[in-house]
């Protein structure tokens, strides 16, 4: 015990096996019993952790016999008919238990889970009965795992048990071997899931690819052995792979570049973890550093910001149900198609966290905030939000669509943003109506993206890219100071251009976020599906949404808005008079 000799090696009893090789050759030579000595280098086993030698004797061992009873094949068939991601995964596990010898269960230290065998003095012979089994894990449940070397031999052996090779009635001694780790581990999925209760198998074991000879393999062999059916303790294994650094090296102490998880939250927060981890593929090695974190809280803010922007502009809509379960066509055309925009990426999201895709569905929730809704729906429709009265039908409709846009934002975040999800809920009165937390919600029946407006708002996104495209030369010159100076000139180059000028033509003014649309524009280039052509407009701009429009100066009372500011107006609104300039001396 404790890698020194024992009184079997006297007189060199208590002397550290290593220490111990000098003082022996010496001895052997003052009696001339020793033919040679010599020093030679070799490849020695180190225990990976402390680097020190790892010290073998010739002892007794407790085996798992893997080819007895067919359980070799049993494991072989439960490991095909679990689901593996990534796929080759599988090869290695496969491999691993294909290949391995016996399993060695005992092991020689002074600390561990102790193996319940007793010994009898008088043959000698081992042996594992099932009581003497259970009153050891009687003992432990009611103290702890120390009882077995603690207490004598007898508080274990059961009333009238006698020993089943030579039939003496002891007295016995205990097993001084410890169990193997990997047994240690590989028993969890019958002490967590049998012994309380829960489903068993479970749904998915997640760990790295060092794991196909270790907790997978170990939970493998434990639980083919011991369920009647022969079947693995999982349905499906996710293997991930390692942290890197930004250098793309392991981390090491001995290297100084080990990140802390707990530094990252205490200067970022758990969620900015999160998104860090969900935002990577988690089947490959992934890097994490000072410069890949502010590319993620980049993203988080931009996530963040649009939230924001979706509670302020609710702030005054009603708060219950209605403006979220509005029907898709009593929406304005450019509010359906962005619904349908909404839809169809939750729904990607929603298939990729099913299929622990984390990353994709992820990217695809942050592209939905900042391509789809910050860049382009929420930036046309800051006009109709700001400057059409509360009650206007286009702005209840952008309401509608911005409230189900939140519910869903706050359901596919709460995964990863759990607390700003949480934090987006509580400050949401609708969604506290629906209930108290987001994750007492759940996404009830979700409705699909409507093919046709979905299809529509990919085309729009490429009548857009083609407007800003001939906006660039004109700013660029300095002939135009914002987009809403511009009277866009379109002209389509194929019937599918000319059926979304039918269906979208009076709202493009408001997409492209431009003073005028008209639909006589040039044809267009080879290869471009609209002809565009850019010129300033000449009517005045409305002091209060900012536009260039025909009717400003129209109203005598308001000579400087136009006729859908005039229209926001309360009844008898009055501008007020500026205060006049204090005296000057």
């Amino acid at each position: 015990a404790g890698g020194v000799l024992t009184d079997e090696a006297a007189p060199f009893a208590g002397q550290f096996v290593f220490k111990a090789n000098g003082p022996i050759t010496g001895w052997l030579d003052e009696r001339g019993l020793l033919l040679s000595r010599g020093t030679m280098r070799h490849s020695y086993p180190h225990c990976w952790r402390c680097r020190n030698p790892v010290i073998f004797r010739a002892t007794d061992q407790w085996f798992m016999a893997i080819d007895a009873g067919g359980h070799r094949e049993r494991a072989l068939a439960a490991i095909a008919a679990t689901r593996w991601d990534p796929p080759s995964s599988q090869n290695r596990i496969r491999s691993a238990v294909e290949t391995r010898p016996d399993w060695c269960l005992s092991r020689q230290r002074s600390w561990g889970v102790g193996i319940p065998a007793l010994y009898c003095e008088a043959c000698g012979e081992p042996t594992v009965h099932p009581e003497v089994v259970a009153n050891v894990a009687a003992r432990i449940r009611a103290a702890n795992s120390d009882v077995w070397t603690t207490e004598p031999a007898a508080a274990f052996v059961p009333a009238g048990f006698t020993c089943p090779g030579c039939g003496s009635a002891g007295p016995f001694k205990k097993e001084t071997d410890i169990l193997d780790v990997w047994f240690d581990s590989g028993v969890t999925q019958r002490a967590v899931l049998k012994a309380r209760g829960l489903a068993w198998p479970c749904d998915a074991y997640f760990e790295g690819p060092d794991q196909h000879r270790g907790w997978f393999n170990s939970s493998l062999m434990i639980a083919v052995a011991t369920d009647d059916a022969g079947r693995a303790p999982y349905k499906s294994v996710l293997t991930h792979g390692w942290i890197l650094d930004g250098d793309g090296r392991a981390m090491h102490k001995s290297l100084g570049n080990v990140i802390a998880p707990d530094s990252l939250i205490s200067q970022n927060g758990a969620d900015l973890l999160r998104l860090w981890a969900c935002s990577t593929d988690w089947r490959t090695d992934v890097r994490i550093s000072p410069e890949i974190m502010k590319r993620v809280i980049d993203a988080y803010r931009k996530v963040r910001n649009t939230a924001r922007f979706l509670l302020a502009n609710l702030g005054d809509a009603p708060s219950d149900a209605a403006t979220t379960a509005l029907d898709p066509a009593s929406l304005e055309p450019l509010d359906r198609a962005a619904l349908a925009c909404v839809r169809a990426a939750v729904a990607e999201a929603r298939t990729d966290f099913e299929a622990a895709r984390f990353h994709a569905a992820v990217s695809r929730l942050v592209e939905l905030c900042t391509t789809d809704l910050s860049a382009v729906y929420l930036d046309f429709r800051k006009d109709a939000l700001y400057t059409l009265a509360a009650s206007h039908p286009e702005r209840q409709s952008c309401l509608a669509v911005l409230a189900e846009t939140l519910r869903s934002l706050a359901l596919g975040f709460a995964p990863v943003l759990s607390f700003t999800a949480e934090e987006i809920w509580q400050h949401a009165p609708a969604l506290k109506a629906e209930a108290a937390s987001v994750f007492e919600a759940t996404w009830g029946d979700t409705k699909a993206a409507d093919a046709a407006d979905l299809a529509d708002w990919s085309a729009l996104a490429a009548l857009r890219e083609s407007v800003h495209k001939a906006l660039e030369p004109e700013r660029a010159a300095k002939r135009l100071a914002q987009s809403q100076e511009a009277v866009v000139q379109l002209g389509p180059g194929d019937d599918a251009a000319r059926s979304l000028l039918a269906r979208y033509g009076p709202a493009l003014a408001s997409y492209l976020v431009v003073s005028t649309v008209t639909f006589d524009g040039p044809a267009p280039a080879p290869g471009e599906p609209w002809g565009v052509a850019i010129a300033k407009s000449p009517h005045p701009k409305c002091e209060r949404c900012w536009n260039y429009r025909p009717t400003v100066g129209t109203s005598a009372a308001h000579p400087t808005l136009c006729d859908r500011c005039l229209a926001a107006l309360p009844p008898g609104f009055a501008r007020p008079e500026p205060a006049p300039a204090a005296p000057t001396s």
